[in-house]
Parts: structure tokens; sequence; C-alpha cells
């Protein structure tokens, strides 16, 4: 009797840890599995993300190196397409600056060369004045005085437009 009852009870304790190794083995199975659910789709967006950061730090050397004519692609709706957005408007923005200043400069280049000639006329004909003044070759005393008062009001005409050219 005593030997049945300790074979039962030993066959018991080895059932009862079979069965436990089993649910052992079950629940490392479903731990893993679970892991692997949740852990390989957050590796998969921070993957996403990873690869769209460094497409954005390649937009900016690109946009640094004078490229303002690439666009930098907008993905999704978080903060890093407001910043892809951002990036967009300032690259815009530098562009539209860079062709104001240039034609600024262009204008600026056009009015000292409409100043430059409108400097020069008067002072051409006030020293053709003087050359013909010098040379005495006019016929007489009054063409002197009146090739005279060419040359002072040429030269009024130039003080005039210097000092409207001092007002810009």
């Amino acid at each position: 009797n005593q030997i049945v009852h300790n074979t039962i009870l030993k066959s018991g304790i080895l059932q009862n840890h079979m069965v436990l190794l089993k649910w052992t083995h079950y629940f490392y199975i479903s731990l893993m599995i679970s892991i692997l659910v949740c852990i390989l789709p957050a590796l998969l967006f921070m993957h996403r993300k990873v690869k769209y950061i460094k497409y954005l730090q390649n937009s900016v050397e690109t946009i640094e190196s004078g490229d303002l004519q690439t666009n930098v692609k907008e993905q999704s709706h978080d903060e890093l397409t407001a910043l892809a957005s951002g990036l967009n408007h300032l690259r815009e923005t530098l562009d539209t600056n860079i062709q104001k200043e240039k034609e600024a400069r262009d204008a600026n280049h056009k009015l000292i060369t409409t100043m430059s000639h409108d400097l020069r006329t008067p002072l051409t004909v006030l020293q053709g004045y003087l050359e013909i003044l010098r040379l005495n070759k006019f016929k007489d005393e009054e063409t002197k005085r009146q090739y005279l008062d060419n040359c002072l009001e040429n030269v009024k005409q130039s003080m005039v437009f210097l000092s409207h050219v001092t007002l810009l």
C-alpha cells in the first residue's frame, strides 16, 4: 500500500511538474510573440522617422549649398513635417529675397548709369564752351558773353542735379 501510495504521489508530482514545464514553455513562447508584436512595429516606425530626419538633414545641406529650387518633401502630419514645411518657407523666402536684392542691384546700376550720363552731358557742353573761349574762337564780345552765360547755366544745372542726387 505504501509503495503504491508513494508511486501515485510521485507520479502526481511528476505530472504536475510536467504540466508546469509545459505551461512555462507556452508562457515564454507567448512572451516572445508579444514582444515581437509590440517592438517590431515600434522599430519600423523609428526606422522610418530616422530615415526622414536624415532626408531633412540632406535637404538643409542642399539649401545651404545654394540650391533654392529643390522642394523639401512633406510626408505626414507631425512635427517633422512641420519642420519640412518651415524649411520650404525659409527656402522660398530666401530665394525671393535674393531675387529682390538682385533687382535692387540692377536698378541701382541703371540709376548710376543714367545719372552718370545726365552729369556728363552738361559737363561736355561746358567743356566745349570753355575750349572755344580758351582758343578765342568766337565772333565778337557778345558771342563771348553768351558762351560764358551758357557755361554758368550748365554749372547751375549740374549743381541742381548733384543736390537732387545727394537727396536720394
